[in-house]
């Protein structure tokens, strides 16, 4: 704005401020008029001025925004295609079991072992069963905020992403505690699948990953904190920004930024650090939300479609 009005303060002014004075000088018109008039065309044109301004800027955060929900999307679709690469990896094992033990049953000439093996084909294909409910309901409730029981919210990220934890040879751990907040129950399962992901790939083998909650009487913080090298303190803003990544190999530069995002419009905020214990310099990663009134929140729930109980 400074650059589009300073030549019209550093040229138009004065131009016009001499007008004023030709037409004074040759009688044109009466001083008064002639200064109505300089006024008038000024205000004219700053106004014309800052309108068209307003305008482009209008239509520069409008250009924004859609970048900014495009780079959104484009990170819940690298979300879902982790999601399927972790359901398709649980999935194979229980299934190529059972089709082995099927297979042993449809061989085998005694009744009571092929019984057995049908038993643990069924045992496995329970197990498949179970993943892929999990896996549907993962992202379920990204249209509307609801009241979310929090922990039962984090508690389906942790047990979901064990196993890729336990590939990794990182320990996940997470306290319980009880806590509702207001918010979008999807967005918030990507929020944690987004930092906890982010701590197992950051973590060498036989370190751990800790998802702890602290409780205040307006808030909560729930921090993941990993056994990793940390976040050096002069990328710590730098790490919220689009395409930013230390990791160029796999990462995409958008899951932190799509973090903030989702927390910002959940109601929250993320601040990053690190752990300073004495044998690692870990990254510690805290997100922030208002509590619901405990009174109140008790009364909602019997009335509003909670993710589960809380498991204390």
């Amino acid at each position: 704005m400074l650059r589009r009005l300073a030549p019209l303060i550093i040229f138009l002014l004065p131009v016009m401020g001499w007008m004023r004075v030709i037409v004074e000088r040759r009688g044109i018109l009466p001083l008064e008029i002639a200064t109505a008039l300089l006024v008038l065309t000024t205000i004219v044109v700053f106004t014309s001025v800052v309108v068209l301004i307003a305008l482009m800027l209008n239509r520069l955060d409008a250009q924004r925004r859609q970048a900014q929900a495009a780079l959104i999307r484009a990170e819940k679709l690298t979300a879902a295609g982790r999601l399927a690469a972790t359901v398709a990896h649980e999935i194979n094992n229980p299934l190529a079991a059972a089709l082995n033990t099927m297979y042993l049953a449809r061989t085998s000439g005694v009744p009571e072992q092929a019984a057995r093996y049908l038993e643990s084909a069924e045992h496995e294909l329970k197990r498949v069963t179970a993943v892929v409910r999990q896996s549907l309901g993962f992202y379920r409730g990204q249209n509307k905020a609801e009241l979310v029981d929090l922990n039962a919210a984090l508690d389906e990220v942790v047990e979901f992403l064990r196993s890729y934890a336990s590939a990794k040879g990182v320990a996940l751990r997470k306290n319980d505690f009880a806590g509702f907040i207001v918010a979008e129950a999807g967005e918030l399962r990507q929020i944690f699948s987004n930092l906890i992901t982010n701590a197992i790939e950051a973590s060498p083998r036989g370190s751990n990953v800790a998802v702890k909650a602290k409780m205040g009487d307006a808030a909560i913080e729930v921090a993941v904190e990993d056994d990793g090298a940390g976040v050096p303190r002069d990328l710590r803003e730098e790490i919220f920004e689009p395409f930013f990544t230390t990791k160029p190999d796999i990462g995409t530069g958008l899951g932190l930024f799509v973090v903030k995002e989702l927390v910002l419009k959940n109601g929250g905020r993320v601040t990053v650090g690190n752990k300073n214990t004495s044998n690692v310099q870990g990254a510690r990663f805290a997100v922030t939300f208002p509590l619901v009134n405990p009174v109140k929140s008790q009364s909602v729930v019997a009335h509003s479609k909670v993710s589960a109980p809380s498991r204390r």
